[in-house]
This record gives C-alpha cells, sequence and structure tokens, in this order.
C-alpha cells in the first residue's frame, strides 16, 4: 500500500480541478454595455451614435420606398409596351394573311392552269 502526504494530496487535488474546469459564463448584450468579442476600442453608446443610427434608419426605408416605387413603374411601362406589342402583332399576323391570299390570287390569274401531258403507248409490241 502506497503511502500519500499532504504534498501528493494537495497536487492530486490541483490536478483534479483543473481537469474539468467551469465553463466561461456566457456573454452578455445588453444597449447600455455591449461586450460584443474582438472590439477592441470602448463600446460606450452615446447620443450621436444612436442618432446616426436612426437617420440611416430612416434614409433605408425612404430608398426602400422609392426603389419599390421604380420597380413598380418600370412592370407598368414593361405591361403597357407588351400589350402594344401584341396589339401590333396581331395587326401584322392579318396583314400578312392578307397578302398572302392577294399572292396566290395573283398567281392563278397570270399563269393559268397548263395541261398535262399524258404518256400513251406509241409504238405496239
Amino acid at each position: 500500500m502506497e503511502i500519500i502526504d499532504d504534498d501528493d494530496a494537495q497536487l492530486w487535488k490541483d490536478l483534479n480541478l483543473n481537469a474539468s474546469p467551469a465553463p466561461p459564463p456566457p456573454p452578455s448584450f445588453s444597449l447600455t454595455t455591449p461586450n460584443f468579442p474582438g472590439r477592441k476600442r470602448d463600446a460606450t453608446i452615446d447620443e450621436n451614435t444612436i442618432d446616426r443610427k436612426r437617420k440611416r434608419l430612416i434614409k433605408n426605408r425612404e430608398a426602400a420606398v422609392r426603389s419599390r416605387a421604380r420597380r413598380q413603374a418600370y412592370t407598368y411601362e414593361l405591361e403597357y409596351e407588351v400589350a402594344h406589342l401584341l396589339e401590333e402583332n396581331a395587326k401584322l399576323k392579318t396583314q400578312i394573311e392578307k397578302l398572302c391570299v392577294a399572292a396566290l390570287a395573283n398567281h392563278h390569274d397570270e399563269h393559268p392552269k397548263k395541261q398535262k401531258l399524258y404518256r400513251t403507248v406509241s409504238s405496239p409490241f
């Protein structure tokens, strides 16, 4: 049997404590004292930063409204152009049909149908 003196007992106690260290407390996030990991400067929030953030938020919302209005106007413009082109396409199709019918009528009038030649037996075998 092995004898453990006081120095060994203290060493054993230190090893057991170091073997399973307690987990660090979770980071706390609050508006008054933010503790963001990796920040190197003092992270105190003053009125200027709050005002700048508020102004940026308002500007961003206004820009989003303008962007939506531009997109809607562009969509309406494209829809109008599509309707106009569909109408023009239908007119051109009817015009092509009329021209084709007229061309066929002219072709028949100018060139009457020729009589076909039939093969006959000219010599008896």
